[in-house]
């Protein structure tokens, strides 16, 4: 499952071309060329992961302390976060009109760009343009969502083959102009730690009450839920529990997660949201607060405290919150809560 985000120190890729006739691909390989439309060429380093929606994938990560056979059911996968950038000349007149596509986990959830459908999907993480002429193109990489697929052991993980970030343009007098950065951790791969088992020790759907429907002035805790878990770890050490929303953050806020309405809401009408702190401590109205100090933060590892072996019990508090104007509807989201050990 899920167990958390990392932010890479390679989190910007650039190219430049300079063919000279239309057509173009632009996306991530594992060899220097178009992105093939082949899907045996492309589902040997893009994977799904778990829970992963159509057209969700990440890149596969091995584990280069055990065998290859083991490798082969038991992997990460590395899911982007980010934006394309895609600068073209346009055939019908010749202008640069620049495409943007905005990442979730692999997954093109939105665009903006100058004429429709400029750049066609060809494959998950792969795009082509017939009548374009590309010059620079980018990905930014916010974070990767790492997954874990099977029975992942602690170890060193690295990407399976190269990967590469490619642009290749149509030349009209020669073979296509290829461009090609490499991926890479940077300042090296990833280092999994053991993960606890949990299970739940009280109702993990929680059912917040009825509230009144009405113009919250400023950031206000309306209730509050407590979910407790068994958790039991491989050995003693350093407890942390991460937080991944399958929501939208608030915006400016790593720690408030906004709920989804069942109705779609109408101009300057906003959702409640939810934040989650330690129900071990007491909290206050502040905890509403963007980026509050008594709430955890989504997708960063925080500890919990020294484990000591066997199991124990751990609570979490779930706390709706509302700033602005709140409409009467039904909100719902949900949260993954993973418990590691260092």
């Amino acid at each position: 499952g899920y167990i958390g985000e990392l932010t890479p120190s390679q989190s910007y890729m650039s190219l430049r071309s300079k063919g000279d006739s239309y057509g173009a691909a632009v996306g991530v390989n594992n060899v220097v060329d178009y992105c093939s439309k082949n899907s045996a060429q492309w589902q040997s380093f893009l994977f799904p992961f778990p829970g992963s929606q159509e057209g969700e994938y990440g890149l596969k990560l091995y584990n280069k302390n055990v065998s290859e056979a083991e490798n082969r059911e038991n992997y990460l996968v590395a899911a982007i976060n980010g934006i394309v950038s895609i600068d073209a000349v346009y055939y019908q007149n010749g202008l640069p009109s620049p495409t943007r596509i905005t990442l979730r986990r692999g997954k093109e959830i939105s665009r903006t760009e100058e004429y429709s459908n400029q750049f066609v999907y060809r494959h998950p993480m792969c795009w082509y343009g017939y009548i374009s002429r590309v010059r620079n193109t980018s990905l930014r990489i916010s974070s990767y969502s790492i997954y874990a697929v099977g029975h992942v052991k602690p170890g060193i993980y690295d990407f399976v083959a190269p990967i590469y970030f490619t642009t290749a343009q149509t030349a009209s007098q020669a073979p296509p102009e290829l461009s090609s950065v490499p991926f890479s951790f940077g300042n090296g791969p990833i280092h999994v730690l053991k993960t606890c088992n949990v299970s739940p020790a009280s109702s993990t759907n929680i059912q917040f009450a009825a509230q009144l429907a009405q113009n919250f002035k400023s950031a206000k805790l309306l209730e509050q839920s407590v979910a407790s878990m068994l958790v039991s770890c491989p050995h003693s050490g350093n407890m942390y529990v991460t937080l991944k929303p399958y929501n939208e953050l608030v915006n400016a806020s790593k720690t408030g997660m906004t709920m989804s309405p069942n109705i779609p809401l109408k101009d300057k009408e906003v959702a409640p949201y939810i934040t989650v702190s330690d129900a071990a401590k007491k909290i206050t109205n502040a905890v509403c607060n963007n980026n509050s100090a008594e709430a955890l933060e989504f997708y960063a590892g925080q500890s919990l405290g020294k484990y000591n072996g066997g199991t124990v019990y751990k609570s979490l508090s779930f706390n709706l919150c509302a700033n602005g104007n709140i409409p009467t509807n039904t909100y719902k989201g949900s949260i993954d809560v993973s418990f590691l050990i260092e």
